[in-house]
């Protein structure tokens, strides 16, 4: 719990240092309405993580038989990036297609982290904070999709909707190391310098 209070800190250091100084004032806004890409690893295999900060409920239309019904609030879809032969996140899929795996997290909703030494959970609130954290801290590793360019929609063909995870792949884990994945790294090289 004190290692996420000291990532947490150290964030909100950084963001109002940039507001104080105006550096990056006009960028410090985490898109909404909009696909988001951030690709990482889990296992050492590839996979590409979509983010969708939905200000009101709506469907999204895949192709005619496909669509996501977005919550207001935080939307992920995880992808692999190699076909379904290296697939990270399905146990399988049709032959030749990319798995992908939707997700909601409605506005308010609590969300897990990890539990501490004591065996209590820590938990955010998801919302438009909780999403400008996720996205600043992996400023420069984002690519933006409009509707038509989203890859899941854009290549349908290519992709099929997985609804149970393999087990050795944790959601949770993925949007954890996302978020916190720079934060580690600068808490990590200060506590090697002491």
């Amino acid at each position: 719990m004190k290692k996420l209070i000291s990532m947490l800190s150290v964030l909100v250091l950084a963001i109002g240092t940039m507001v104080m100084t105006g550096c990056g004032l006009k960028n410090l806004v985490a898109p909404e309405d909009e696909w988001c890409c951030y690709t990482t690893e889990m296992d050492s295999l590839k996979v590409d993580a979509y983010f969708y900060y939905a200000t009101a409920d709506k469907t999204f239309q895949i192709d005619s038989d496909r669509s996501l019904d977005l919550k207001k609030g935080l939307n992920v879809v995880i992808a692999d990036v190699d076909s379904a032969e290296n697939s990270v996140i399905a146990e399988s899929v049709t032959s030749g297609k990319k798995a992908y795996y939707f997700k909601s997290f409605p506005e308010g909703e609590k969300m897990s982290i990890e539990k501490d030494d004591e065996g209590n959970e820590s938990t955010f609130s998801v919302s438009g904070t909780a999403w400008l954290l996720i996205y600043t801290a992996n400023y420069n590793g984002w690519e933006t999709y409009s509707d038509k360019s989203f890859p899941v929609k854009k290549y349908a063909s290519n992709y099929e909707s997985v609804e149970n995870l393999k087990e050795s792949f944790n959601l949770k884990k993925i949007l954890k190391k996302i978020a916190l994945s720079k934060l580690v790294e600068i808490l990590d090289s200060d506590s090697s310098d002491e």
